[in-house]
């Protein structure tokens, strides 16, 4: 069994990066979280994978490509910032997403592709968003409810055409690399 931990995302383009990271700057001394997430790290997870072995990767791969040509690409907007957890002990601060059919059908694919290829995931519902902060301080009051459903993000805009299979390096900033691209069927105007 490989060390490497894996998941499979969209990531980001560099403009909406630039964007996020600007507007997190702007109140980072307002968030009670002692991580940030590194601008080249911002993506939207489709499936954690954990621990996977190079065999199923390799299997996990040709389905991928497979299944992915059944899958149309489409466009990704930004809505309003959140948080998991309480508003007094928050676990994950981020930035949410419109509810897109196809990034929903994108997740399904991911998914069955996963089980075909001998891995499980975790059965929770899909909640697709841009985690932004993690790790919240224990010595702080909590996060403000001005930045709870804050949206001056709203609106940022991108194409979604391809998805990636992305290794986990935990020591190395920023931590996330492209193993494989994906692409989407572009048939569809976006």
């Amino acid at each position: 069994m490989s060390s490497s931990h894996y998941f499979i995302g969209i990531k980001l383009p560099k403009g909406i990066n630039e964007q996020v990271k600007a507007w997190v700057q702007k109140y980072k001394k307002e968030l009670p979280f002692k991580q940030f997430v590194h601008e080249e790290d911002y993506h939207i997870t489709l499936a954690f994978l954990g621990g996977t072995s190079d065999e199923t990767l390799a299997l996990l791969i040709k389905q991928l490509e497979e299944n992915s040509k059944n899958v149309s690409s489409f466009k990704l907007v930004t809505f309003e910032t959140g948080v998991f957890g309480s508003e007094s002990k928050p676990r994950v601060f981020w930035l949410g997403v419109h509810r897109e059919e196809n990034l929903f059908q994108l997740e399904q694919v991911v998914r069955t592709s996963c089980e075909e290829s001998g891995k499980k995931l975790e059965s929770r519902p899909y909640r697709p968003h841009i985690t932004l902060a993690k790790r919240f301080n224990e010595g702080d009051k909590g996060i403000e409810e001005r930045l709870i459903k804050n949206n001056d993000l709203q609106g940022l805009s991108c194409d979604v055409a391809e998805y990636q299979l992305i290794k986990i390096n935990p020591s190395r900033t920023p931590k996330y690399e492209i193993i494989q691209n994906f692409s989407l069927n572009r048939g569809e105007e976006l």
